[in-house]
């Protein structure tokens, strides 16, 4: 009970873990660790993917137990902000070795200066909606909780070439509404339309046309990977055979020849948007293997791909040379580069991001920043993401929509809405001047 008392979960100690949320389950971790008596506590990246408030909770169950114990305490983080907020001494890594060593504000000074400057924000220039959210609602059955309701009348409209920051606590309701955009969740009610060709397609409900939504449609999740083992000029193709500006077409004449249903052949292109482990399941159901997707929408021709790579690489800073290394040969920026190109490579007309970047050092992240600029502005493309990192989205979004417990509680101006969700979530660590500003 005395390590509970120390990350503040003593009156959850009769809890099951599997009913604990996630930040209640990370200091239920570090309450585990002190039950070893260690000399030293090693923490990496505690709560990196978390909300502000799950954060704060956690960082502050960290300076307690350093506090009261005096465990010295080793946290590994590429937070600028968790480093200001906890650490006595802050020490910079890099290629193996120590570049500075010193008081947290200094270090962190230092460290940041090797920021690229910010690419100016595209000024959106249209005021036509290209996506309609009507009235949606999506319910969840949880065994122990009975009916959760994860969506409530939500109506918002999305612009042609705007970038939208969806934010909010955890489990507010921020990817359900982005996988319910994306195709992959259907709403119990309501409606998601796309405008395509000046005619509104409905998502939720089959229609032959719900195709072409979802191959001018690119999205990436959080556990994005590149296939470790092919080049990416490889993958390029196979991204460019899935969404070709002929794909559906060819598509359908594969399948005509193959007995496949058109209503069949919709489900089997969605599952072209799921991870592989994921949809595995639902094609085996349908009475195929993953190869079967191969078969409909075969990879682009390897001469080919150079043409489609240079406008994409060019907008995200890649040179051309990447194209013929495996991903293990390139830096981790260059990772998170080569996977946006990979989701830009047809020029999609709707990017959708469910926080794939929140892992990331702030350097290589203004980098991809900046890429995202510079494809809205390049393309025209409208950018929806899902983000809990303030300084990103300040930087990135030129509309953010504050969500929470299924409801939009705040619709506008990014800074604003950061700092109503900042206060909202008592989220000390982030109160003042951001180190990138100062």
């Amino acid at each position: 009970m005395e390590y509970l008392k120390l990350v503040n979960l003593d009156k959850k100690a009769e809890h099951s873990s599997a009913v604990l949320s996630g930040g209640e389950k990370q200091r239920l971790l570090i309450a585990r660790q002190l039950a070893a008596n260690p000399h030293l506590l090693l923490l990496d990246e505690p709560a990196t993917m978390t909300c502000p408030a799950t954060k704060q909770e956690v960082l502050d169950s960290i300076k307690n137990v350093n506090e009261k114990t005096k465990l010295k305490t080793l946290v590994v983080s590429h937070l600028p902000e968790v480093h200001s907020y906890l650490a006595h001494r802050v020490l910079w890594l890099d290629d193996g070795r120590i570049i500075e060593e010193g008081e947290p504000e200094y270090v962190l000074k230092k460290f940041l200066k090797k920021l690229k400057p910010a690419v100016p924000m595209p000024q959106r220039t249209s005021d036509k909606a290209v996506i309609k959210v009507t009235d949606l609602s999506k319910r969840y059955w949880l065994i122990r909780q009975g009916e959760v309701l994860d969506l409530d009348s939500i109506n918002l409209e999305f612009k042609q070439g705007e970038i939208v920051a969806l934010i909010g606590p955890s489990g507010a309701g921020k990817t359900t509404l982005l996988h319910a955009m994306d195709g992959l969740v259907f709403p119990d009610e309501g409606e998601i339309e796309f405008l395509v060709d000046n005619e509104w397609i409905e998502m939720s409900t089959y229609s032959p046309k719900r195709m072409e939504v979802r191959r001018i449609t690119s999205i990436m999740y959080q556990e994005f990977a590149l296939s470790p083992h092919s080049t990416i000029k490889q993958q390029l193709a196979y991204k460019l055979g899935v969404k070709g500006q002929t794909v559906v077409e060819d598509s359908r004449k594969r399948a005509k020849e193959l007995g496949i249903s058109e209503k069949d052949l919709d489900e089997l292109y969605r599952m072209t948007d799921v991870p592989e482990e994921n949809s595995r399941e639902t094609l085996a159901k349908m009475g195929y293997t993953p190869a079967i997707l191969g078969v409909l929408f075969p990879s682009y021709p390897l001469t080919e791909v150079l043409n489609y790579a240079k406008p994409v690489f060019e907008a995200v800073d890649l040179p051309l040379g990447v194209l013929d290394v495996k991903p293990y040969q390139m830096s981790g920026g260059e990772n998170v580069r080569a996977a946006l190109a990979l989701a830009l490579a047809s020029k999609p007309s709707i990017l959708l991001l469910d926080e794939p970047f929140g892992d990331l050092d702030p350097i290589t992240l203004r980098d991809v920043s900046n890429s995202l600029k510079n494809i809205n502005k390049t393309f025209n493309t409208t950018i929806v993401f899902v983000s809990h990192h303030i300084d990103f989205i300040k930087e990135v979004a030129q509309r953010e929509i504050l969500i929470d417990k299924g409801h939009i509680v705040m619709d506008g101006d990014p800074k604003k809405v950061c700092d109503e969700f900042i206060n909202a979530s008592c989220a000390r660590y982030l109160q003042g001047a951001s180190l990138y500003e100062r």
